[in-house]
């Protein structure tokens, strides 16, 4: 993956081109602008692939794995507070970038979902017919339909 600097042209690359072994893609940016996280398919483990999610900074420092190594992420996205949102087999999950802590919002399998721009929804879709909008209940500070 590579960053383009559209003031000056600098071009960075983030993550080192590995031929055949790896495929990084769906890179999103933190909301401070400070980590690119993306998802990484690891081909070493054929047949049984592996998606995994992680980050790096914008100059290609920091190169962090967020997943253990046996994951199949399909999606990431961020959260306005900075936590990402990970669509996995386990359901949607908030992933805090602080503690590490990973917590379940839905424990059921959906298509790649959006985070509404005030933090308090996240749009899924179990068809891909069908968005759901759970919001965030603020007093308990949880997820709920």
């Amino acid at each position: 993956m590579w960053v383009v600097n559209l003031g000056n042209g600098a071009v960075t690359q983030l993550t080192p081109d590995d031929g055949l072994a790896y495929d990084d893609s769906s890179p999103v940016w933190s909301p401070d602008g400070q980590w690119v996280s993306f998802q990484r398919l690891d081909f070493s483990q054929a047949p049984n692939y592996r998606i995994n999610a992680y980050r790096v900074r914008p100059d290609g420092t920091e190169f962090t794995s967020l997943t253990p190594g046996d994951e199949f992420i399909d999606a990431i996205t961020y959260a306005p507070d900075g936590r990402l949102v990970l669509i996995s087999r386990n359901g949607i999950e908030l992933f805090d970038l602080t503690t590490m802590q990973r917590t379940v919002i839905l424990p059921l399998s959906a298509f790649p979902s959006t985070v509404r721009p005030n933090g308090e929804g996240i749009g899924w879709s179990r068809t891909l017919n069908t968005i759901v909008w759970p919001m965030f209940n603020k007093s308990l500070n949880r997820y709920d339909m």
